[in-house]
């Protein structure tokens, strides 16, 4: 019998927290969500204007405006429609 532990409801893993030394990325923040905190990390904390000028605008090409939205992570997807109906032995 497989268990699936679904984590979407841990809010720790939607969190960006942004310090003096690093910038912490939860595994459930959406795309959208990372680019604004880029913005506002790369605004007010020195050092981290990288963010801002590099990081931020490469982010917005990686994909559309309805991807980054997306909530759910595509290794979840993967393993849940292929992994899931047998398509892969382990």
């Amino acid at each position: 019998m497989d268990t699936y532990v679904d984590l979407y409801g841990i809010e720790r893993l939607h969190a960006v927290t942004c310090t003096d030394l690093y910038l912490q990325v939860g595994a459930n923040v959406t795309f959208s969500s990372l680019i604004e905190k880029c913005r506002q990390a790369g605004t007010t904390t020195p050092g981290f204007t990288y963010l801002k000028d590099v990081l931020a605008p490469y982010l917005e090409k990686v994909a559309s405006t309805p991807i980054r939205n997306v909530k759910r992570s595509i290794n979840v997807n993967f393993y849940r429609n292929y992994l899931c109906q047998g398509l892969y032995e382990q």
